[in-house]
């Protein structure tokens, strides 16, 4: 009972008490007896690690014996001889300091004691330790930024060595570092960094790691790690989409709205079909997924037509008399949350005389391809290589069978498409294989459909084949090409020639006969006799004076008298003719002789020429000389001559050469008309 007292008071001291009580004399219980004394010890042993060695030595008087005292460590020390040895390694997390008690003895009776403190050295030995080793938390998306999303108390880890600790955060999703970050580094609290997208995201995974040191690579230091997932749960932020739609950023789906055909002058007991689909729209928060109503917004002329609230089919009330083109505005709104909402259009075309469906002109397609063909490739008719196999679909309610709302579907396979009847490859294809599907002809403005088989061969053969037989076919069709728009050239060429000759044919004719020494550039034969005169003028000669006659005449009287008393003179003879008088008569006679072809004019039409042949018109007819217009006079000549040919300039040389110039003096007749004739 005393020895458990003491104990229990040695083991309330402090670690300093303790202390100075070793370093004190041992006590002596009996008087006049030699205590015992502590030559050295130990006074630090590292935890988890056993001394082969003696922790203390004592100093033991002769006659007296060592002993252990009971304590609360006592089965970890023992005594050999006056030493003191731990039994084994201590534990700092468990013990921090160690304390033996001595007696020394003199047969059984105490003579003094002596008390051994050691202390326990820590050692990194103990990692951290989760609580929570897997933990899964529920996140909204509409959570805001920067809230702590799991507080610290259900993330913190323990460490039994009392080591600070350091956390890392790491996602194992692609982005989920961007989302989700630590507080801190020694606080592994989880806040949100960015805004959540449910619709990309809707779970993340991280680990969490925990280290007592501070440098991960540090071989002395431990670690843990916990599993967290966060749940992204969807909030209600996405109005209704119609389907079908087509994402463009992910977050938004796009619909392009539907279109369909109602009959004329009927009512259609029947939903109305549309295309691409029926009109439906979804929650585009799907995991909420709430309910959708829809009804007509505009365009519903007449109140013609009805949609139900809940399925969105459309059924026509009344019969539509007029071809006409109904537009109607649909709306699609969450029956909860009304801020949730969408529209569409739907387009209703009234249909004349859909009394046929289309149909394909055969049941089945056959087409061949060798290996190796790339995309973009059309499919060849497998009766004759060397054409294109096209598909054709006619719809009898058009007189030429054409339909311009056909449109051409390949079912069930993705490596061919029909394009304008026109089958071509999608993909490469690889070995020899044969393909069999369906094509389909859909009207787009009734959406009544058809149906064909097409089966495409594959043969084997090396790659770029069909390149090479393309380009080979390409290069006869040019070469036929060019030798026809060559043709084509050459005939304009002539045909351009004979246009130009025929435009400047008189002037052509003119530049060859100048080559003739005895034509002048008109074609006109010129009479050699001539060729020494001196040029002719084409002015109007003076009038010369009155020739004098051999019988008296009165003085006083004038030529015009003579006119006005007597019926005119008769047309001169041969002998009456005056010949050219010599000296400068005959420079002027020279003057006045003119190359003229004329033709017979009015008096009164001044500037024309005409001409006398033969000597039986009489002097009293009214002729005018001709003013000289050379210019002109060459260009219509030039143009007669052209149109009556040849015959005509053989005509005009011959009365070119019988031609004899004389100009006579103006006289007058009896109506007192003044003429100018040249007599030939």
């Amino acid at each position: 009972m005393m020895a458990g007292a003491r104990l229990g008071t040695w083991a309330r001291l402090p670690p300093l008490l303790s202390l100075l009580l070793l370093l004190c004399p041992g006590v002596s219980e009996a008087q006049g007896l030699q205590a015992c004394e502590l030559a050295w010890k130990v006074t630090e042993v590292k935890e988890n690690s056993l001394p082969k060695e003696a922790i203390a030595n004592i100093s033991v008087p002769e006659g007296q014996g060592l002993h252990l005292d009971e304590s609360i460590h006592q089965d970890m020390f023992r005594v050999e001889g006056h030493q003191l040895f731990l039994t084994e390694a201590p534990d700092y997390e468990t013990n921090q300091t160690l304390m033996a008690y001595l007696v020394c003895k003199k047969g059984q009776s105490p003579v003094s004691r002596l008390n051994v403190l050691v202390y326990v050295g820590n050692v990194n030995d103990n990692g951290p330790v989760f609580r929570e080793p897997q933990l899964t938390v529920n996140v909204s998306e509409d959570t805001q930024v920067g809230t702590v999303v799991i507080s610290e108390d259900r993330l913190q880890a323990e460490d039994k060595d009392g080591d600070t600790l350091f956390y890392e955060l790491q996602g194992l999703n692609p982005d989920a570092n961007n989302y989700f970050a630590l507080v801190a580094v020694n606080n592994p609290a989880i806040k949100l960094n960015q805004t959540l997208d449910y619709e990309r995201n809707d779970s993340m995974t991280f680990h969490l790691i925990a280290r007592d040191t501070q440098d991960p690579n540090d071989p002395g230091g431990h670690n843990a790690t916990a599993t967290v997932t966060v749940s992204i749960q969807q909030a209600d932020l996405r109005p209704p989409w119609f389907l079908p739609c087509a994402f463009t950023d992910g977050k938004i789906c796009i619909n392009t709205g539907y279109r369909g055909s109602i009959p004329i002058d009927k009512v259609q007991t029947e939903a109305v079909t549309l295309y691409p689909g029926p009109l439906k729209a979804i929650d585009g928060d799907r995991a909420i997924d709430e309910e959708i109503q829809y009804r007509i917004l505009y365009g519903n002329t007449n109140d013609t037509f009805k949609i139900d609230s809940k399925t969105g089919s459309i059924t026509m009330t009344k019969a539509v008399h007029t071809n006409m083109t109904f537009n109607l505005g649909i709306l699609a709104e969450q029956v909860i949350n009304k801020q949730r909402w969408s529209t569409t259009q739907v387009t209703l075309q009234v249909a004349v005389g859909n009394a046929n469906q289309p149909v394909f002109e055969k049941q089945q397609y056959r087409g061949t391809l060798p290996s190796g063909s790339g995309p973009n490739v059309p499919v060849r008719d497998l009766a004759d290589p060397s054409s294109l196999l096209i598909l054709r679909a006619t719809d009898a309610d058009f007189q030429s069978g054409y339909n311009p709302a056909i449109r051409y579907r390949v079912l069930g396979n993705d490596l061919f498409d029909v394009v304008q009847g026109i089958v071509l490859t999608r993909a490469k294809l690889g070995e020899a294989k044969t393909f069999s599907m369906k094509v389909e002809a859909l009207d787009e403005m009734t959406f009544d459909k058809a149906e064909t088989d097409l089966e495409v061969t594959v043969t084997a053969g090396p790659e770029g084949v069909p390149v090479l037989i393309e380009k080979s076919k390409y290069s006869q069709d040019m070469a036929i090409l060019g030798g026809v728009l060559g043709a084509l050239l050459l005939l304009c060429l002539v045909a351009l020639g004979v246009l130009l000759y025929k435009q400047h044919r008189s002037r052509f004719q003119t530049y060859f006969m100048t080559k003739s020494p005895d034509k002048d550039p008109r074609g006109i034969h010129i009479n050699p006799s001539f060729l020494d005169e001196e040029s002719p003028t084409w002015e109007t000669p003076p009038e010369p004076e009155p020739e004098k006659k051999a019988m008296p005449v009165d003085q006083n009287e004038t030529p015009w008298d003579k006119a006005k008393s007597g019926p005119p003179s008769p047309p001169p003879t041969e002998g009456d003719v005056p010949q050219a008088p010599s000296g400068e008569e005959d420079s002027e006679s020279d003057k006045e002789v003119k190359s003229i072809l004329t033709k017979e004019r009015k008096p009164e039409q001044n500037g024309y020429k005409a001409v006398w042949f033969g000597e039986d018109i009489g002097a009293e007819v009214d002729v005018v000389v001709i003013n000289d217009r050379v210019g002109d006079e060459e260009e219509e000549e030039e143009e007669e001559e052209g149109e009556e040919g040849e015959k005509q300039q053989e005509e005009e040389e011959e009365i070119a050469n019988s031609i004899q110039f004389t100009s006579f003096r103006p006289a007058r007749d009896q109506a007192g008309t003044e003429s100018n004739v040249s007599h030939i």
